[in-house]
Protein backbone atom coordinates (compact mmCIF):
# COMPACT_ATOMS: atom_id res chain seq x y z
CA UNK A 1 0.00 0.00 0.00
CA UNK A 2 1.11 3.55 -0.85
CA UNK A 3 1.32 5.61 2.18
CA UNK A 4 2.07 9.57 2.10
CA UNK A 5 4.73 11.12 4.28
CA UNK A 6 3.57 15.04 3.29
CA UNK A 7 1.58 15.14 6.44
CA UNK A 8 3.44 13.15 8.88
CA UNK A 9 1.11 10.26 8.42
CA UNK A 10 2.30 6.83 9.62
CA UNK A 11 1.25 4.12 11.07
CA UNK A 12 0.62 5.89 13.97
CA UNK A 13 -2.00 8.11 12.57
CA UNK A 14 -3.41 5.27 11.56
CA UNK A 15 -3.59 3.67 14.52
CA UNK A 16 -4.88 6.64 16.19
CA UNK A 17 -7.53 7.70 13.43
CA UNK A 18 -9.14 4.28 14.19
CA UNK A 19 -9.00 4.39 18.14
CA UNK A 20 -11.27 7.80 17.46
CA UNK A 21 -13.63 6.07 14.90
CA UNK A 22 -14.41 3.15 17.02
CA UNK A 23 -13.15 3.98 20.51
CA UNK A 24 -15.50 7.57 20.66
CA UNK A 25 -18.22 6.04 18.89
CA UNK A 26 -18.72 2.83 21.56
CA UNK A 27 -18.57 5.52 23.83
CA UNK A 28 -20.98 7.97 22.47
CA UNK A 29 -23.49 5.39 21.13
CA UNK A 30 -23.18 3.63 24.56
CA UNK A 31 -23.79 6.89 26.76
CA UNK A 32 -26.60 8.54 24.72
CA UNK A 33 -28.28 4.95 24.68
CA UNK A 34 -28.35 5.10 28.62
CA UNK A 35 -32.17 5.13 29.74
CA UNK A 36 -32.38 8.80 30.99
CA UNK A 37 -31.65 11.30 28.43
CA UNK A 38 -30.12 14.22 30.49
CA UNK A 39 -27.37 11.53 32.18
CA UNK A 40 -26.73 10.71 28.58
CA UNK A 41 -26.45 13.78 26.74
CA UNK A 42 -24.66 14.85 29.87
CA UNK A 43 -21.89 12.33 29.79
CA UNK A 44 -21.82 12.20 26.59
CA UNK A 45 -20.87 16.00 26.39
CA UNK A 46 -17.86 15.29 28.76
CA UNK A 47 -16.44 13.08 26.68
CA UNK A 48 -17.39 14.65 23.29
CA UNK A 49 -15.64 17.75 24.76
CA UNK A 50 -12.05 15.89 25.00
CA UNK A 51 -12.85 14.25 21.68
CA UNK A 52 -13.43 17.12 20.05
CA UNK A 53 -10.46 19.06 20.83
CA UNK A 54 -8.32 15.75 20.19
CA UNK A 55 -10.10 15.54 16.72
CA UNK A 56 -9.41 18.83 15.97
CA UNK A 57 -5.27 18.67 16.09
CA UNK A 58 -5.53 15.21 14.54
CA UNK A 59 -7.04 16.70 11.49
CA UNK A 60 -5.01 19.37 11.61
CA UNK A 61 -1.85 17.51 11.58
CA UNK A 62 -3.37 14.25 9.07
CA UNK A 63 -5.39 15.93 6.08
CA UNK A 64 -5.99 12.70 4.46
CA UNK A 65 -7.93 11.63 6.93
CA UNK A 66 -10.47 14.08 6.45
CA UNK A 67 -12.55 12.84 4.31
CA UNK A 68 -13.20 9.32 6.11
CA UNK A 69 -13.74 11.23 9.54
CA UNK A 70 -16.34 13.25 7.64
CA UNK A 71 -18.20 10.08 6.74
CA UNK A 72 -18.19 8.94 10.04
CA UNK A 73 -19.44 12.82 11.28
CA UNK A 74 -22.39 12.25 8.55
CA UNK A 75 -23.39 9.01 9.19
CA UNK A 76 -22.89 8.22 12.89
CA UNK A 77 -25.36 10.95 14.77
CA UNK A 78 -28.28 9.34 12.96
CA UNK A 79 -27.69 5.71 14.30
CA UNK A 80 -31.09 4.62 15.27
CA UNK A 81 -30.16 3.39 18.61
CA UNK A 82 -29.20 6.69 19.66
CA UNK A 83 -33.35 7.82 21.53
CA UNK A 84 -33.07 10.69 20.21
CA UNK A 85 -35.54 12.81 17.69
CA UNK A 86 -33.71 11.97 13.93
CA UNK A 87 -34.64 15.40 13.38
CA UNK A 88 -32.38 16.76 16.69
CA UNK A 89 -29.44 15.28 15.73
CA UNK A 90 -28.12 18.35 14.71
CA UNK A 91 -27.00 19.04 17.87
CA UNK A 92 -24.83 15.99 17.68
CA UNK A 93 -23.42 15.92 14.01
CA UNK A 94 -22.78 19.81 13.73
CA UNK A 95 -20.07 20.04 17.25
CA UNK A 96 -17.83 16.93 15.23
CA UNK A 97 -18.08 18.91 12.04
CA UNK A 98 -16.66 21.80 13.04
CA UNK A 99 -14.17 20.01 14.60
CA UNK A 100 -13.26 18.90 11.46
CA UNK A 101 -13.65 21.28 9.33
CA UNK A 102 -12.68 24.44 11.27
CA UNK A 103 -9.30 24.22 11.64
CA UNK A 104 -9.24 23.49 7.81
CA UNK A 105 -10.57 27.49 6.92
CA UNK A 106 -7.14 29.08 7.66
CA UNK A 107 -5.32 26.17 5.58
CA UNK A 108 -7.95 26.81 2.28
CA UNK A 109 -7.46 30.43 2.49
CA UNK A 110 -3.86 30.59 2.73
CA UNK A 111 -3.77 28.11 -0.53
CA UNK A 112 -5.49 30.51 -2.13
CA UNK A 113 -7.35 27.34 -3.88
CA UNK A 114 -10.99 28.76 -3.49
CA UNK A 115 -10.36 31.90 -5.76
CA UNK A 116 -8.96 29.88 -8.87
CA UNK A 117 -9.94 28.05 -11.38
CA UNK A 118 -13.72 26.17 -10.80
CA UNK A 119 -13.17 26.18 -7.12
CA UNK A 120 -14.02 29.83 -7.84
CA UNK A 121 -16.91 29.13 -9.65
CA UNK A 122 -18.19 27.23 -6.98
CA UNK A 123 -18.16 29.93 -4.67
CA UNK A 124 -20.19 31.95 -6.99
CA UNK A 125 -22.58 29.13 -6.75
CA UNK A 126 -22.25 29.39 -2.79
CA UNK A 127 -22.89 33.07 -2.99
CA UNK A 128 -25.96 33.19 -5.21
CA UNK A 129 -26.99 29.88 -2.56
CA UNK A 130 -26.79 32.21 0.37
CA UNK A 131 -28.95 35.43 -1.77
CA UNK A 132 -31.90 32.13 -2.06
CA UNK A 133 -32.19 31.88 1.82
CA UNK A 134 -33.64 35.14 1.28
CA UNK A 135 -36.50 34.22 -0.54
CA UNK A 136 -36.83 30.38 0.61
CA UNK A 137 -39.58 28.57 1.54
CA UNK A 138 -38.44 27.29 4.64
CA UNK A 139 -35.52 30.15 5.02
CA UNK A 140 -34.27 28.17 8.54
CA UNK A 141 -33.70 25.44 7.15
CA UNK A 142 -31.73 27.07 3.92
CA UNK A 143 -29.24 28.49 6.24
CA UNK A 144 -29.06 25.38 8.14
CA UNK A 145 -27.96 23.35 5.56
CA UNK A 146 -26.00 26.14 3.33
CA UNK A 147 -23.31 26.57 6.58
CA UNK A 148 -22.00 23.16 6.80
CA UNK A 149 -22.55 22.63 2.87
CA UNK A 150 -19.93 25.21 3.10
CA UNK A 151 -17.88 24.37 5.65
CA UNK A 152 -17.27 21.03 4.19
CA UNK A 153 -16.13 22.67 0.55
CA UNK A 154 -13.72 24.79 2.47
CA UNK A 155 -12.69 21.81 4.60
CA UNK A 156 -12.03 19.21 1.32
CA UNK A 157 -10.83 22.20 -0.48
CA UNK A 158 -7.80 22.38 2.44
CA UNK A 159 -7.37 18.57 1.88
CA UNK A 160 -6.75 18.87 -1.79
CA UNK A 161 -4.84 22.54 -1.62
CA UNK A 162 -1.36 20.46 -1.55
CA UNK A 163 -1.79 17.64 -3.23
CA UNK A 164 0.73 16.86 -6.13
CA UNK A 165 0.72 13.36 -7.13
CA UNK A 166 -1.93 10.50 -7.60
CA UNK A 167 -0.45 8.40 -4.64
CA UNK A 168 -2.09 10.78 -2.40
CA UNK A 169 -5.30 10.92 -4.38
CA UNK A 170 -5.22 7.05 -3.34
CA UNK A 171 -3.80 7.68 0.15
CA UNK A 172 -7.14 9.81 0.72
CA UNK A 173 -9.33 6.81 -0.29
CA UNK A 174 -7.96 4.10 1.11
CA UNK A 175 -8.06 6.14 4.92
CA UNK A 176 -11.45 7.09 3.48
CA UNK A 177 -12.47 2.92 2.86
CA UNK A 178 -11.21 2.63 6.01
CA UNK A 179 -13.81 4.86 7.78
CA UNK A 180 -16.54 3.28 5.66
CA UNK A 181 -14.93 -0.16 7.34
CA UNK A 182 -16.43 1.01 10.18
CA UNK A 183 -19.58 1.68 9.17
CA UNK A 184 -19.74 -1.62 7.57
CA UNK A 185 -18.81 -3.57 10.53
CA UNK A 186 -21.25 -1.74 13.06
CA UNK A 187 -23.96 -3.13 10.38
CA UNK A 188 -22.51 -6.30 10.12
CA UNK A 189 -23.19 -5.86 13.95
CA UNK A 190 -26.18 -5.46 14.08
CA UNK A 191 -27.23 -8.02 11.61
CA UNK A 192 -26.65 -10.38 14.21
CA UNK A 193 -27.41 -8.25 17.59
CA UNK A 194 -30.32 -5.87 16.98
CA UNK A 195 -33.80 -7.04 16.87
CA UNK A 196 -35.21 -7.24 13.60
CA UNK A 197 -38.02 -4.28 14.52
CA UNK A 198 -34.67 -2.14 14.90
CA UNK A 199 -32.47 -3.32 11.81
CA UNK A 200 -35.74 -4.25 9.34
CA UNK A 201 -37.54 -1.41 7.77
CA UNK A 202 -40.83 -2.00 5.75
CA UNK A 203 -40.61 0.90 3.20
CA UNK A 204 -43.63 -0.37 1.74
CA UNK A 205 -46.66 -2.01 2.04
CA UNK A 206 -47.33 -5.35 1.14
CA UNK A 207 -43.62 -5.83 0.56
CA UNK A 208 -40.72 -7.83 2.69
CA UNK A 209 -38.98 -5.68 4.99
CA UNK A 210 -35.46 -4.42 3.69
CA UNK A 211 -32.54 -5.01 6.09
CA UNK A 212 -31.39 -1.54 7.40
CA UNK A 213 -29.20 -1.74 10.19
CA UNK A 214 -27.83 0.74 12.38
CA UNK A 215 -29.76 3.87 10.03
CA UNK A 216 -33.78 4.37 9.94
CA UNK A 217 -33.26 4.04 5.55
CA UNK A 218 -31.58 1.10 3.93
CA UNK A 219 -30.72 3.84 1.06
CA UNK A 220 -27.72 4.33 2.89
CA UNK A 221 -26.38 0.61 2.12
CA UNK A 222 -27.19 1.58 -1.40
CA UNK A 223 -24.53 4.84 -0.86
CA UNK A 224 -21.61 2.48 0.77
CA UNK A 225 -22.01 -0.04 -1.89
CA UNK A 226 -21.39 2.91 -4.51
CA UNK A 227 -18.45 4.32 -2.89
CA UNK A 228 -16.95 1.36 -1.02
CA UNK A 229 -17.02 -0.57 -4.49
CA UNK A 230 -16.22 2.09 -6.98
CA UNK A 231 -13.08 3.64 -4.06
CA UNK A 232 -12.04 0.09 -4.21
CA UNK A 233 -11.69 -0.68 -7.67
CA UNK A 234 -9.31 2.48 -8.22
CA UNK A 235 -7.17 1.63 -5.12
CA UNK A 236 -7.03 -1.80 -6.24
CA UNK A 237 -4.01 -2.48 -8.56
CA UNK A 238 -2.02 0.26 -6.01
CA UNK A 239 -2.61 -2.48 -2.85
CA UNK A 240 -0.80 -6.09 -1.94
CA UNK A 241 -1.34 -8.72 0.42
CA UNK A 242 -3.62 -8.39 3.47
CA UNK A 243 -4.23 -4.91 2.51
CA UNK A 244 -5.70 -6.56 -0.83
CA UNK A 245 -7.09 -9.30 1.04
CA UNK A 246 -8.88 -6.35 3.49
CA UNK A 247 -9.67 -4.36 0.90
CA UNK A 248 -11.82 -7.26 -0.90
CA UNK A 249 -13.48 -8.29 2.08
CA UNK A 250 -14.72 -4.74 1.92
CA UNK A 251 -16.27 -5.07 -1.40
CA UNK A 252 -17.54 -8.39 -0.73
CA UNK A 253 -19.45 -7.40 2.57
CA UNK A 254 -20.71 -4.07 0.91
CA UNK A 255 -21.79 -5.77 -1.63
CA UNK A 256 -23.86 -8.29 1.03
CA UNK A 257 -25.42 -5.71 3.37
CA UNK A 258 -26.69 -3.96 -0.15
CA UNK A 259 -28.67 -7.23 -1.36
CA UNK A 260 -30.09 -7.97 1.89
CA UNK A 261 -31.45 -4.07 1.82
CA UNK A 262 -32.48 -4.94 -1.76
CA UNK A 263 -30.85 -1.82 -3.17
CA UNK A 264 -31.12 -2.13 -7.03
CA UNK A 265 -30.07 1.59 -7.93
CA UNK A 266 -27.02 1.25 -6.60
CA UNK A 267 -26.05 -2.00 -8.88
CA UNK A 268 -27.12 -0.63 -11.46
CA UNK A 269 -25.35 2.78 -11.03
CA UNK A 270 -22.24 0.56 -10.92
CA UNK A 271 -22.76 -1.84 -13.54
CA UNK A 272 -23.11 1.46 -15.64
CA UNK A 273 -19.56 3.11 -14.39
CA UNK A 274 -18.19 -0.61 -14.96
CA UNK A 275 -19.30 -1.19 -18.43
CA UNK A 276 -18.34 2.46 -19.38
CA UNK A 277 -14.69 1.38 -17.89
CA UNK A 278 -14.33 -1.84 -19.11
CA UNK A 279 -14.98 -0.32 -22.99
CA UNK A 280 -12.74 2.54 -22.47
CA UNK A 281 -9.92 0.49 -20.77
CA UNK A 282 -10.01 -2.64 -23.10
CA UNK A 283 -12.11 -1.34 -26.03
CA UNK A 284 -13.27 -4.34 -28.25
CA UNK A 285 -12.42 -7.06 -25.67
CA UNK A 286 -14.46 -4.60 -22.95
CA UNK A 287 -17.61 -4.44 -25.13
CA UNK A 288 -17.50 -8.44 -25.88
CA UNK A 289 -16.98 -8.88 -22.25
CA UNK A 290 -20.04 -6.32 -21.68
CA UNK A 291 -22.43 -7.75 -24.17
CA UNK A 292 -21.35 -11.58 -22.82
CA UNK A 293 -22.25 -10.43 -19.10
CA UNK A 294 -25.92 -8.71 -20.52
CA UNK A 295 -26.60 -12.36 -22.12
CA UNK A 296 -25.77 -13.97 -18.75
CA UNK A 297 -27.73 -11.73 -16.92
CA UNK A 298 -30.44 -12.38 -19.38
CA UNK A 299 -30.32 -15.56 -18.76
CA UNK A 300 -30.18 -15.99 -15.14
CA UNK A 301 -33.46 -13.44 -15.47
CA UNK A 302 -35.46 -15.76 -18.02
CA UNK A 303 -34.79 -18.39 -15.73
CA UNK A 304 -36.48 -16.64 -11.72
CA UNK A 305 -39.59 -17.70 -11.08
CA UNK A 306 -42.24 -15.32 -12.23
CA UNK A 307 -42.54 -14.03 -8.38
CA UNK A 308 -38.79 -13.02 -8.03
CA UNK A 309 -39.74 -11.29 -11.25
CA UNK A 310 -42.64 -9.60 -10.01
CA UNK A 311 -40.59 -8.94 -7.01
CA UNK A 312 -37.05 -7.53 -8.45
CA UNK A 313 -39.21 -5.53 -11.36
CA UNK A 314 -41.53 -3.88 -8.67
CA UNK A 315 -41.99 -0.29 -9.09
CA UNK A 316 -39.95 -0.17 -12.56
CA UNK A 317 -43.24 1.12 -14.54
CA UNK A 318 -42.95 4.48 -12.71
CA UNK A 319 -39.47 3.72 -10.38
CA UNK A 320 -41.63 3.77 -7.44
CA UNK A 321 -43.26 6.45 -7.88
CA UNK A 322 -40.96 9.27 -8.98
CA UNK A 323 -42.14 9.45 -12.35
CA UNK A 324 -45.01 11.49 -11.03
CA UNK A 325 -42.91 13.41 -8.41
CA UNK A 326 -41.18 14.55 -11.37
CA UNK A 327 -43.45 15.97 -13.82
CA UNK A 328 -44.97 17.74 -10.49
CA UNK A 329 -41.42 18.92 -10.18
CA UNK A 330 -40.69 20.20 -13.44
CA UNK A 331 -43.78 22.22 -13.89
CA UNK A 332 -42.60 23.65 -10.71
CA UNK A 333 -39.09 24.86 -12.00
CA UNK A 334 -41.61 25.92 -14.71
CA UNK A 335 -43.07 28.32 -12.28
CA UNK A 336 -39.65 29.93 -11.00
CA UNK A 337 -36.85 28.96 -13.84
CA UNK A 338 -34.40 31.72 -12.34
CA UNK A 339 -34.75 31.97 -9.25
CA UNK A 340 -35.99 28.82 -7.51
CA UNK A 341 -37.38 28.21 -4.01
CA UNK A 342 -34.79 28.31 -2.01
CA UNK A 343 -31.37 26.31 -0.88
CA UNK A 344 -31.85 23.00 -0.28
CA UNK A 345 -35.67 23.26 0.85
CA UNK A 346 -36.14 21.98 -2.19
CA UNK A 347 -38.84 19.20 -0.85
CA UNK A 348 -41.36 22.48 0.33
CA UNK A 349 -42.97 21.76 -2.96
CA UNK A 350 -44.95 19.12 -2.27
CA UNK A 351 -46.67 21.17 0.27
CA UNK A 352 -48.76 23.03 -2.90
CA UNK A 353 -52.18 21.81 -2.84
CA UNK A 354 -52.01 21.01 -6.46
CA UNK A 355 -49.28 18.01 -5.76
CA UNK A 356 -51.67 14.71 -5.92
CA UNK A 357 -50.04 12.28 -3.88
CA UNK A 358 -50.54 12.99 -0.32
CA UNK A 359 -49.05 10.02 1.18
CA UNK A 360 -47.10 10.60 4.22
CA UNK A 361 -43.89 10.09 2.57
CA UNK A 362 -44.38 13.46 0.65
CA UNK A 363 -45.35 16.01 3.75
CA UNK A 364 -42.33 16.01 5.67
CA UNK A 365 -41.95 19.74 3.96
CA UNK A 366 -38.15 20.64 3.30
CA UNK A 367 -37.07 16.77 4.63
CA UNK A 368 -38.63 15.42 1.62
CA UNK A 369 -36.70 14.13 -0.47
CA UNK A 370 -37.28 14.62 -4.20
CA UNK A 371 -35.21 11.69 -5.83
CA UNK A 372 -33.47 13.41 -8.21
CA UNK A 373 -30.34 15.55 -7.23
CA UNK A 374 -30.21 17.94 -10.52
CA UNK A 375 -34.05 18.40 -10.21
CA UNK A 376 -33.21 19.40 -6.61
CA UNK A 377 -30.57 21.94 -7.20
CA UNK A 378 -32.71 23.10 -10.07
CA UNK A 379 -35.97 23.81 -8.01
CA UNK A 380 -33.62 25.38 -4.90
CA UNK A 381 -31.19 27.74 -6.89
CA UNK A 382 -32.70 28.10 -10.33
CA UNK A 383 -31.79 26.62 -13.70
CA UNK A 384 -28.73 29.47 -14.41
CA UNK A 385 -27.25 28.42 -11.04
CA UNK A 386 -27.70 25.04 -11.95
CA UNK A 387 -25.97 25.21 -15.71
CA UNK A 388 -22.91 27.21 -13.24
CA UNK A 389 -22.49 24.21 -11.03
CA UNK A 390 -22.87 21.36 -13.80
CA UNK A 391 -20.26 23.43 -16.06
CA UNK A 392 -17.96 24.05 -12.87
CA UNK A 393 -18.12 20.24 -12.29
CA UNK A 394 -18.21 18.81 -15.64
CA UNK A 395 -15.22 21.19 -16.77
CA UNK A 396 -12.21 19.39 -14.99
CA UNK A 397 -13.09 15.79 -16.91
CA UNK A 398 -13.54 17.31 -20.00
CA UNK A 399 -9.98 18.44 -19.50
CA UNK A 400 -8.77 15.05 -18.47
CA UNK A 401 -10.40 12.99 -21.82
CA UNK A 402 -9.16 15.45 -23.78
CA UNK A 403 -5.65 14.93 -23.43
CA UNK A 404 -3.53 11.62 -23.55
CA UNK A 405 -1.87 12.29 -19.82
CA UNK A 406 -3.00 10.48 -17.02
CA UNK A 407 -0.23 10.43 -14.39
CA UNK A 408 -2.86 10.56 -11.41
CA UNK A 409 -4.60 8.39 -12.81
CA UNK A 410 -7.92 10.02 -13.13
CA UNK A 411 -10.10 8.87 -15.90
CA UNK A 412 -10.37 5.05 -13.71
CA UNK A 413 -11.92 7.12 -11.16
CA UNK A 414 -14.21 9.10 -13.05
CA UNK A 415 -15.72 6.11 -14.73
CA UNK A 416 -15.68 3.78 -11.75
CA UNK A 417 -16.93 6.43 -9.15
CA UNK A 418 -17.85 9.84 -10.30
CA UNK A 419 -20.13 7.85 -13.17
CA UNK A 420 -21.78 5.38 -10.78
CA UNK A 421 -22.53 8.69 -8.61
CA UNK A 422 -24.09 10.81 -10.81
CA UNK A 423 -26.22 7.96 -12.28
CA UNK A 424 -27.21 7.62 -8.61
CA UNK A 425 -28.12 11.01 -8.22
CA UNK A 426 -30.73 10.32 -11.52
CA UNK A 427 -32.85 8.59 -8.82
CA UNK A 428 -31.30 9.82 -5.30
CA UNK A 429 -31.15 13.35 -3.55
CA UNK A 430 -28.53 15.43 -2.87
CA UNK A 431 -26.82 15.68 -5.31
CA UNK A 432 -25.95 19.31 -3.58
CA UNK A 433 -25.25 19.99 -0.82
CA UNK A 434 -22.03 18.11 0.11
CA UNK A 435 -23.91 15.22 2.41
CA UNK A 436 -23.32 11.30 3.08
CA UNK A 437 -20.71 9.70 1.69
CA UNK A 438 -21.59 9.72 -1.47
CA UNK A 439 -22.01 13.33 -1.87
CA UNK A 440 -18.39 13.68 0.13
CA UNK A 441 -16.98 11.21 -2.60
CA UNK A 442 -18.17 13.06 -5.58
CA UNK A 443 -16.87 16.44 -4.29
CA UNK A 444 -13.28 14.55 -3.23
CA UNK A 445 -12.69 13.20 -7.00
CA UNK A 446 -13.98 16.89 -8.22
CA UNK A 447 -11.54 18.43 -6.25
CA UNK A 448 -8.62 16.65 -7.36
CA UNK A 449 -9.64 16.45 -10.86
CA UNK A 450 -9.63 20.28 -10.83
CA UNK A 451 -6.20 20.05 -8.90
CA UNK A 452 -4.93 18.41 -11.41
CA UNK A 453 -6.38 20.79 -14.60
CA UNK A 454 -4.79 23.44 -12.38
CA UNK A 455 -1.42 22.27 -12.19
CA UNK A 456 -1.39 21.25 -15.44
CA UNK A 457 -2.08 24.72 -16.96
CA UNK A 458 0.60 26.20 -14.49
CA UNK A 459 2.83 23.53 -16.13
CA UNK A 460 2.15 24.54 -19.50
CA UNK A 461 2.15 28.65 -18.96
CA UNK A 462 5.89 27.70 -17.18
CA UNK A 463 7.42 25.87 -19.99
CA UNK A 464 9.87 28.30 -21.76
CA UNK A 465 8.88 28.47 -25.92
CA UNK A 466 11.57 26.72 -28.22
CA UNK A 467 13.85 29.61 -29.73
CA UNK A 468 12.78 29.67 -34.27
CA UNK A 469 16.58 28.17 -35.51
CA UNK A 470 15.77 30.40 -38.12
CA UNK A 471 16.15 33.28 -35.84
CA UNK A 472 19.26 31.96 -34.44
CA UNK A 473 20.65 31.97 -37.92
CA UNK A 474 19.72 35.75 -38.51
CA UNK A 475 21.52 36.21 -35.63
CA UNK A 476 24.93 34.56 -36.45
CA UNK A 477 24.95 37.80 -38.56
CA UNK A 478 23.97 41.10 -36.75
CA UNK A 479 24.10 44.30 -37.88
CA UNK A 480 27.26 46.22 -36.86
Amino acid sequence: MEIDTHEGANAGAAGQALAVASVTTAAMIALMSLPGKALGAGLAAVVGVGGLIWLSRFVSSHRAWLLGLLVLEELLPYANVIPYDPQSRWIFRYPILAALCIPMVPAAWRSGILLRGNFKAFALYYAWAAATTIYSLAPAASVGRLLPAILLFVGLSAMIADISAGVEVRNILLRFLVCCGVILALQMVAAVALPSAMSWSAEEPGLPPRFSGIFNTPNVLGQLLVVVVGAGAVCWPHVSGWRKATLGGLIAISAALAAVADSRSGFVALGIGGTLYAIWRYRLKGLLACVAAALVAGAIWISLSSGARVYLNRGAANLSGRTEAWRFEVHQIERRPLTGYGYDVEGQIFQDRLFPDWGAYWLRGANTSLHNGYLGIAIGVGIPATLLWLWAFIRPWLSLFAGDEDPWELKSMALLVVVPLLTLALVESPLDPIRYPKGLLLCACWMAAERFRLLERERAASVVPTENPLFRTIQLFPTA
